[in-house]
């Protein structure tokens, strides 16, 4: 600036020089003034703002600490909730053991209690009955005690008065005055005179005290005896009455117990009440929710069923469409909404499918009271039936009673020509009866005048049962005409059935039995039914249903063993997925997604921050090459001296010495972050890898929700064309039962009304006819009296005759002189006899063939009642046949019932698979609609990042998760560099590194400025 050679500037320059060197060093202070007054400033609000870096950073720690905190308790809360409903489960269970355990132990008091009573009344009364016993025996013995102390006192009592005799005899014999036997018995032991007189009389009186002292012996040991007996009485009594009370203490303390227990089982009785209302409560709700999985595992069931196997679809690359987020304050409720409406909705199905249930219930119902009407019927034909053989049985008694009366008047006119033979035998051979003979002729000629009269009335009977006759006739006739009319009926009938039946080869042809795409085992037991001659097609049918159906019913279980476990697997998986996405959830967004709001479309924060963490991958990527950039130009800012990061750190450390003791301090802390970022690194591979799996999951599980939420509106629309089909069933149904009933009814009171006129005819015939049977048995009976009186009178004779022809003999021999001589005279009056005998036999002969004619009048009328029972007969065998007919008729109608029951069920089974091929090809579709979705996804991660996904690799599942995990690693590089980084710039833990590099570089230069000035 100035010269050494000016040695005196002040003598050499002027003053002007001097004043304007002083002028610009005051303006050159002033201006350094006030730039050091523009640094104080600055410094100052750098001051400023470094103090509230300093405070936000150690806010943004409390921050971070309190957020943390919350997490951890967030989680804690989670964990809790969990461990709160495994133990609601288990306290559930555990209460219903108890319960169990209660009614257990309940039954158990109760039949102990039972049993307690029941053996302290047993014991009650045998100690009662023993007791009783002892007390009875007791005062048995102190019956017969008191009887012998009476007994006692009696002898006492006549020995005192022996005494008192004994003592007031010898007062008078020795002149003595002894008041008592204690000076009788000094008088004794005083010294006796010498005298023989007193000897005697001492020895005598001494046997008497000693017989005396025996005896009261005998009576003390007897009192001591009652006394003791006395004191045994005294004690059995204490001791009865001791145990009275002791049993009347167990009896009132066993009260108390019972009492006890009584308010015991109240008090559990109230608690149980509770208990069960509340799990009454909770199964409803238990049965509700298990109801809904009952309905998802059939739906899976059919659909797993049902689902056919479909070829990949094409590749299109396609971006999803991405939902905007929405607040969560608003998701919730929405999402508790839609679940309530679903809920609402399964309801309303279940509520559907009952009463669809109830109805084909009843229509079952009504089905079997039909058949139970129809079995009614055929009861009543049948009791019908009965009755009419019962008739047709009584009709034919009367036949052979009939027939009986034949043969008896039959056997009546033999018996009667026999007489008549042996008459005429005898007439030729006696001559000498023929006297006593017309003596009898006319007794029998009277006979025939009374026979005659009885004739006579007889006809007046016939002719009274003619006129009736004609009036039957005439209804005959009104009968013959609705048996014309019935006839008509019969033939249509015949016709009717004569016409070609189908036979069961018709219904059921041999190639329909047919079956070969069955199991082996079910096949083998089908061709075993069909090969079967003894059943029917229908036994064969139902036979081979039941075999199906038990088939069915075992693969059907496995099927639901392997869906329990799916499910329980499924349940598993639920859960931790759950849980893992709650925790990314907290760990990404600081608040609790659960699972069911991802399936529902509405967790898109968790994309979005995905999405920001691709963004933020680029960011540091970007970061990190400015990051480079930096470094080679602090490198070449001190002109390359730096041959590598570490010197330029080593350079650093030596310039920041002065800052090493809080460095220090900050390093603990960055050592103990390190190992809390180290720890989230691996949880966050972890956390990566459980995300790829879930994503997976999520969308498994959309896409069998949009399959359910499908399914649910195709069994919707099929559950309301099935009730219009069931409506209509119903319909056509109530009018082919009303049909039926109607003609049933019909039939019931056309045929009741016939059987009962038929039935009244009848009656009144079988009265009238029983009448003239009874009237004809009495005529008969008289006749046979008069025959059996007209035979003993004439055995009476032919006895008499015998006798007389004895007689005759024997005088005959005696007189066979005069014979000769009257043989003439005998001869002539043989003649005279024999013409009166032959005019006697023709009129008798005339009688009896008029007679014979009214028998042969009679017997027509017995055929004409023949005829009429023959035509009642044939009636009855006519409506034999026509309830035969109507019978035939009810079959046919069951037949026909049960056909339009097997085209019901047929047409039913054809509707269900033509569901069931509906629900396969709606499945198949919505498969296909799941796997393009699939493929949209993995185009659209392949599309963002084209980096690091090579074109040569296929879009599947693996190549998705190969993408994920080298994204996870250039992030975990990302961040690595980032941290060694940080660590050369000594960034703050609340500092982002942008602004510590740049803090950093601002530094290096201010030190370059001081060093070079």
């Amino acid at each position: 600036m100035f010269d050494s050679s000016d040695a005196n500037p002040l003598e050499s320059q002027p003053a002007d020089f001097y004043s304007e060197s002083t002028n610009a060093t005051a303006e050159h202070n002033e201006q350094l003034k006030e730039d050091n007054a523009n640094l104080i400033k600055q410094n100052s609000l750098l001051k400023a703002q470094f103090e509230s870096a300093v405070a936000l950073a150690a806010k943004t720690k409390e921050i971070s600490k309190e957020n943390a905190q919350l997490k951890t308790k967030i989680l804690e809360m989670t964990s809790q909730r969990d461990d709160y409903i495994n133990r609601l489960e288990i306290a559930t269970r555990s209460q219903k053991e108890a319960l169990n355990k209660l009614e257990e132990q309940k039954k158990n008091f109760e039949e102990a209690r039972a049993n307690e009573i029941y053996e302290i009344q047993k014991e009650m009364n045998l100690t009662t009955q023993s007791w009783k016993k002892k007390i009875d025996e007791l005062n048995s013995q102190i019956q017969e005690r008191d009887e012998n102390i009476k007994s006692y006192q009696i002898s006492e009592e006549v020995l005192k008065q022996k005494l008192l005799k004994l003592i007031n005899n010898i007062n008078q014999y020795l002149a003595i005055n002894i008041a008592d036997i204690n000076e009788l018995f000094l008088f004794f032991e005083s010294p006796p005179p010498q005298n023989t007189s007193s000897v005697l009389s001492q020895t005598q009186s001494f046997n008497q005290n000693i017989s005396e002292i025996n005896y009261q012996q005998k009576i003390n040991n007897m009192k001591s005896k009652i006394k003791q007996m006395k004191n045994v009485i005294v004690l059995l009594h204490k001791n009865s009455e001791d145990s009275e009370n002791e049993n009347k203490k167990k009896i009132l303390e066993f009260h108390k117990k019972e009492k006890e227990y009584i308010t015991e089982i109240s008090r559990l009785k109230n608690i149980i009440d509770t208990n069960t209302e509340d799990y009454k409560v909770q199964i409803n709700d238990y049965q509700n929710q298990i109801k809904l999985y009952e309905e998802r595992v059939a739906m899976l069931k059919d659909q797993i069923s049902k689902s056919p196997a479909r070829a990949p679809p094409q590749i299109i690359i396609q971006k999803p469409e991405i939902p905007q987020v929405i607040e969560q304050n608003k998701k919730k409720p929405k999402c508790k909404a839609v679940i309530n409406e679903l809920k609402d909705k399964v309801n309303s199905l279940t509520t559907q499918n009952k009463a669809l249930q109830t109805k084909i219930s009843e229509l079952s119902h009504k089905i079997d009271e039909s058949d139970t009407e129809i079995i009614n019927l055929n009861a009543s034909i049948t009791k019908y039936q009965n009755e009419a053989s019962t008739k047709s049985k009584l009709l034919e008694e009367s036949e052979e009673q009939l027939k009986s009366l034949r043969n008896t008047i039959t056997s009546s006119d033999k018996n009667h020509k026999d007489v008549m033979k042996s008459h005429e035998i005898q007439f030729k051979k006696q001559s000498q009866s023929i006297s006593m003979l017309e003596k009898t002729n006319e007794v029998l000629k009277k006979e025939i005048v009374e026979n005659q009269l009885k004739i006579s009335e007889l006809e007046q009977n016939v002719q009274k049962l003619n006129n009736e006759i004609k009036q039957k006739a005439g209804e005959n006739e009104k009968l013959k005409d609705e048996i014309k009319n019935l006839n008509d009926e019969l033939l249509d009938a015949k016709l009717e059935l004569q016409k070609p039946q189908p036979t069961e080869a018709d219904f059921v042809p041999a190639s329909s039995w047919n079956v070969s795409h069955f199991e082996k085992d079910l096949q083998e037991k089908l061709n075993s039914i069909i090969a079967n001659p003894s059943l029917k097609a229908g036994s064969k049918i139902q036979t081979m249903l039941s075999c199906i159906a038990d088939h069915q019913h075992g693969v059907i279980t496995q099927i639901e063993d392997e869906l329990q476990k799916i499910n329980i697997q499924n349940s598993q998986r639920m859960s931790t997925i759950n849980n893992f996405i709650v925790s990314l959830s907290i760990l990404l967004t600081g608040n609790s997604i659960p699972l069911d709001y991802v399936l529902k479309g509405q967790g898109t924060e968790l994309l979005n921050i995905i999405k920001d963490m691709q963004q933020k991958l680029l960011e540091y990527s970007h970061e990190n090459d400015s990051y480079r950039k930096q470094i080679d130009y602090i490198n070449s800012s001190f002109d390359n001296q730096f041959s590598s990061v570490e010197d330029i750190a080593s350079y650093s450390t030596s310039m920041i010495k002065n800052y090493q003791s809080q460095i220090n301090k900050q390093k603990k802390k960055i050592k103990n972050l390190e190992r809390a970022i180290s720890m989230s690194e691996e949880s966050n591979e972890e956390l990566n890898n459980t995300v790829s799996k879930l994503n997976l999951d999520i969308e498994r599980l959309n896409a069998e929700k949009e399959n359910s939420t499908k399914t649910i509106n195709n069994l919707r629309k099929d559950n309301q064309s099935l009730r219009e089909k069931v409506k209509n069933l119903e319909q056509s149904e109530i009018s082919i039962s009303k049909q039926n009933q109607e003609e049933i009814s019909s039939i019931e009171e056309s045929y009741i009304s016939k059987i009962k006129e038929c039935e009244e005819n009848r009656a009144k015939e079988i009265q009238q006819f029983q009448i003239e049977l009874q009237n004809a048995l009495k005529e008969n009976k008289s006749l046979q009296k008069s025959l059996d009186e007209y035979k003993e009178r004439v055995q009476s004779q032919n006895s008499s005759i015998s006798s007389q022809i004895e007689t005759k003999e024997i005088q005959i021999k005696k007189e066979k002189t005069q014979s000769t001589k009257m043989i003439e005279k005998l001869e002539m009056e043989k003649k005279l006899m024999k013409e009166s005998y032959e005019r006697t036999v023709n009129e008798l002969g005339k009688k009896l063939k008029d007679y014979s004619v009214e028998l042969t009048n009679l017997n027509q009328i017995i055929s004409d009642l023949q005829t009429k029972y023959n035509k009642t007969s044939d009636q009855l065998t006519k409506s034999e046949l026509s309830n035969e007919n109507l019978k035939r008729d009810l079959k046919n109608l069951e037949e026909e019932i049960q056909r339009e029951k097997q085209l019901l069920r047929a047409s039913t089974t054809s509707q269900i698979q033509e569901y069931e091929s509906k629900l396969s090809a709606v499945t198949g579709e919505e498969k296909l609609k799941i796997e393009t979705e699939k493929r949209k996804i993995f185009t659209y991660a392949a599309s963002t990042l084209n980096n690091l996904f090579s074109t040569n690799e296929k879009l599947d599942e693996r190549s998705f998760k190969s993408l994920i995990s080298k994204a996870k690693e250039t992030i975990d590089k990302l961040s690595s560099t980032d941290a060694a980084v940080r660590r050369l710039v000594n960034a703050v833990p609340g500092q982002s590194t942008e602004d510590a590099v740049a803090h950093f570089v601002w530094e290096q230069d201010k030190f370059a400025t001081r060093h070079f000035f």
